[in-house]
């Protein structure tokens, strides 16, 4: 593809799922420059790639032509995608020599953020293997991202960024990521477009945020899957719906409305939920509090269920993943039963 020249530094995403193509949808609006790599990509994500126009490369190119990489995987592949980026920098490549630590061989920096949904020991480990790094000079950013992907709620106004829903992305560790303006936008750096806050200079405590927050909102809609099926197991449904849209009407609406979605989510969530796990464990001293305290294992079993076991969960095609309560308890029954 012909490539578009812009100024400002370019940055790499990996990959561009649904929240990826919405992060490069948003830096795009305001005239950063954005690579990708579909290098063992499934077919939709090269489909997402080449209709938003994004540069692609090779990751053995795009590593030597980008400023920042956001990772953002599933959770289970955040340390395979880390070690492929450091394959692909040191393959074929001269050690650095004669270079400050802030300097690559082309006088640059990269800056890897890895942004996905897991736990801060983990996070600490991706940290870890940059440190192996002997051609170019790497800083690593420990991060996580709250909510759901950017979306322009008003085309007119999409150089504001009040015309934009974004998710929070919560950063820590010893580097800041700089605050390169907007080339469309001067005003506004890149931690403002992206709704970045550095919260903490210690690794982990990013991806620390991001379990403790993932763990009320994507917890409580496994303990409501198990509600509905089992009430609907018994026949008494309808009932546990009417009492809660009476007793309780703002969490039904919640509930019903994120219960919908899960199909097409459970089977990455999955090693998300073992992740916060890891983390009330070992961060938060849940694993020698109480032998039974292990209470995320047993929730990303019950994803696993739904992943696994029914059809719903196992189409996560456009147009097929969401389902109403009564459709999604009847089919975790069927496929649990």
């Amino acid at each position: 593809m012909e490539e578009k020249e812009t100024p400002g530094p370019t940055i790499g995403i990996i990959s561009l799922g649904e929240m990826g193509l919405g992060i490069a949808r948003l830096l795009q609006t305001f005239q950063y420059n954005v690579a990708t790599t579909l290098d063992g990509r499934s077919p939709s994500t090269v489909e997402r790639a080449r209709s938003a126009d994004i540069a692609i490369y090779p990751l053995s190119i795009m590593v030597d032509t980008v400023d920042i990489i956001l990772s953002i995987v599933p959770p289970e592949s955040a340390i395979s995608t880390a070690e492929s980026v450091l394959k692909a920098l040191e393959s074929d490549r001269r050690p650095i020599s004669n270079q400050t630590s802030n300097q690559s061989s082309s006088g640059r920096r990269l800056i890897y953020c890895d942004l996905n949904a897991v736990s801060p020991s983990t996070s600490i480990r991706v940290a870890e293997l940059f440190t192996f790094c002997s051609y170019r000079s790497i800083q690593c950013i420990d991060g996580g991202i709250l909510g759901g992907p950017p979306t322009l709620n008003n085309a007119s106004d999409a150089l504001s960024i009040q015309a934009w829903s974004r998710p929070r992305i919560p950063l820590s560790g010893p580097t800041k990521l700089p605050n390169f303006p907007s080339p469309a936008a001067p005003d506004l750096t890149l931690s403002a477009i992206l709704n970045i806050k550095h919260i903490s200079d210690e690794l982990g405590r990013a991806s620390g945020l991001k379990c403790c927050f993932a763990s009320l909102l994507k917890g409580f809609q496994a303990l409501a899957l198990q509600s509905f099926s089992t009430a609907e197991s018994m026949g008494i449904l309808n009932e546990l719906d009417e009492a809660l849209d009476d007793m309780a009407p703002e969490m039904a609406r919640r509930v019903k409305r994120g219960v919908s979605v899960v199909p097409r989510k459970a089977w990455r969530w999955i090693w998300e939920m073992e992740q916060i796990g890891e983390c009330f464990g070992e961060t938060g001293g849940w694993d020698e509090a109480h032998e039974n305290s292990k209470v995320f294992a047993n929730i990303a079993g019950v994803f696993d269920v739904l992943a696994t076991q029914t059809e719903v969960g196992k189409k996560r095609e456009e147009g097929e993943w969401k389902r109403n309560v009564q459709e999604l308890s009847e089919a975790v029954n069927k496929g649990a039963g």
